[in-house]
């Protein structure tokens, strides 16, 4: 914050200042002040060699104020200026996810995996996009990379277990519910997917039990 004092003073002297206006824009970032740093970016955006850094920059200070149409056409306009980034494009397919524009999140991360086919974001996201559209088979193969990269996040762990099912795989399903109920107790979606798959394995009673607490997170979260 006091940081961010200073600078204002300096811009107010010097208020087409491209450094400071960077330096603006990275001091609101990290506080987490999106739309002040959206501001700022704006402003040095429309002085001259805007870069695909400043434009995905802009693209995530308008995703974290809840612009996300306006972030996805700035990461557009990075990804223009810089193709061959895999993190810039990356950042583009998951804002397409994020808007449920499939088709051109598919197409983006599938241009990352072109080029770094072992990229594990990527590899989560369109492994997600599958799974949610009814495609587990073909899912499991992203998920899979995802969950060799990221064994500790829910997330990785919970959408393999639910693919791993959904193609006939209950034994390893079941483990991969498992772990991701181990990783976040909170969740009540774990619980109700991880005693669900244990009912039709024949685990009634531990899949009760599951049941109960999912239904016990549910009603907490309804309170």
């Amino acid at each position: 914050p006091e940081a961010s004092r200073e600078i204002a003073r300096l811009l107010f002297q010097s208020p087409k200042d491209t450094g400071l206006l960077e330096l603006a824009a990275q001091s609101f970032m990290r506080q987490r002040r999106y739309a002040e740093a959206a501001t700022v970016l704006q402003r040095r955006l429309d002085l001259p060699n805007p870069n695909s850094f400043l434009w995905s920059q802009y693209g995530d200070a308008l995703d974290g104020s809840g612009r996300t149409p306006e972030a996805a056409d700035a990461y557009k306009k990075a990804v223009a200026l810089d193709p061959k980034s895999t993190l810039t494009r990356y950042g583009l397919g998951y804002l397409y996810w994020k808007l449920y524009r499939y088709e051109d999140a598919v197409r983006e991360l599938n241009e990352v995996l072109r080029r770094k086919p072992k990229d594990p974001r990527a590899s989560f996201t369109l492994g997600d996009i599958y799974l949610t559209r009814g495609d587990a088979q073909r899912s499991l193969q992203f998920l899979e990379i995802a969950r060799e990269a990221y064994p500790n996040e829910f997330d990785t762990r919970f959408a393999l277990g639910r693919a791993l099912l959904l193609t006939g795989n209950t034994e390893r399903g079941i483990e991969e519910l498992r772990a991701a109920v181990e990783l976040d107790e909170t969740i009540a979606d774990g619980h109700f997917q991880l005693g669900r798959a244990l009912m039709k394995s024949g685990k009634t009673d531990e899949g009760k039990l599951e049941l109960q607490k999912a239904q016990a997170l549910h009603d907490k979260q309804r309170k």
